[in-house]
């Protein structure tokens, strides 16, 4: 996960999720890359505590906030996931198109404007809000099939490099120069 640290955007879930894998049997890591903008970072806190209860301190790593550019991107490569469980309402989060671009699978929450552009088992496996059980069986999926990954990851790249903010305003004066014709 990269971005701020707060309720909404359902890191709690990803807890649980990791908590149920781990009942499983099943180790991952999280990377926690973001911060806490409240005072007192409240949230930070918050989650470090929940980590420590959940008995998940070998599974979270907080890496606190990270310069856009080669020090955010290095952390999305050295992931095979991202995971944004929004629980709010939000626009489409420029960090999908970061993690796409480099390399990473996508697992989203259904939650504002990302089921409109992501497609499920096209570019990405979509979760409902609020759902840590389907996190868990997309992780699980995504660690057992190839061809599901391998296909993601394709569509992926491929969505993220159409959706540069070069295309897209070039897309943009051509319709303007449209509309003023």
């Amino acid at each position: 996960y990269t971005g701020r640290l707060e309720p909404s955007k359902g890191i709690e879930d990803i807890l649980e999720a990791t908590k149920m894998l781990k009942e499983e049997n099943i180790n991952v890591v999280f990377n926690l890359v973001g911060w806490d903008a409240s005072k007192g970072e409240n949230h930070l806190n918050y989650l470090k505590d929940r980590v420590n209860e959940l008995c998940l301190k070998d599974n979270f790593i907080f890496h606190g906030k990270k310069s856009v550019g080669e020090e955010l991107f290095s952390m999305y490569r050295q992931s095979d996931i991202y995971i944004i469980a929004t629980r709010g309402n939000e626009g489409f989060p420029r960090t999908i198109w970061e993690a796409m671009a480099n390399s990473c699978l996508v697992i989203a929450s259904k939650a504002g404007s990302i089921p409109i552009i992501l497609e499920h088992e096209k570019n990405s496996l979509l979760v409902n809000k609020q759902a840590p059980n389907e996190i868990k069986e997309s992780i699980k999926r995504l660690m057992n099939d190839d061809s599901l990954v391998k296909r993601l990851r394709k569509e992926a790249l491929f969505l993220a490099k159409t959706n540069t903010i070069e295309k897209q305003s070039l897309n943009m004066i051509n319709k303007m120069k449209e509309y003023l014709k």
